[in-house]
């Protein structure tokens, strides 16, 4: 019997440990998609006349330009009307974590 003795405690502590039920410390974002949206930069948003073309510039001073007709349908044909467009801007490698949360 006392050779069986550690054997005996070493089991019951197992079993009597796996019935814990541990949840980890709360954190400060509720979802995942709380803490993407924390840590992803914000897009910038432009709108063009697909006819006419244009051009904007971002936040941190890039210029994009497109001339006129420059859209085309899927089968080719010339997009008429507003054209929305959004950029992401990425500086650093740690802009381009979650990229594609951003867009």
């Amino acid at each position: 019997m006392k050779k069986h003795l550690p054997v005996l405690l070493v089991v019951l502590t197992g079993l009597l440990s796996c019935g814990k039920n541990y949840s980890p410390a709360p954190g400060p974002y509720s979802s995942l998609q709380t803490a993407l949206d924390s840590a992803s930069r914000p897009a910038n948003n432009f709108e063009i006349d697909a006819v006419a073309g244009g051009s904007f510039t971002t936040n941190s001073g890039a210029i994009y330009s497109f001339p006129p007709n420059v859209f085309r349908t899927s089968t080719g044909g010339i997009v008429t009307g507003s054209v929305q467009i959004k950029t992401g801007e990425y500086f650093s490698k740690s802009d381009l974590s979650f990229p594609a949360c951003t867009l």
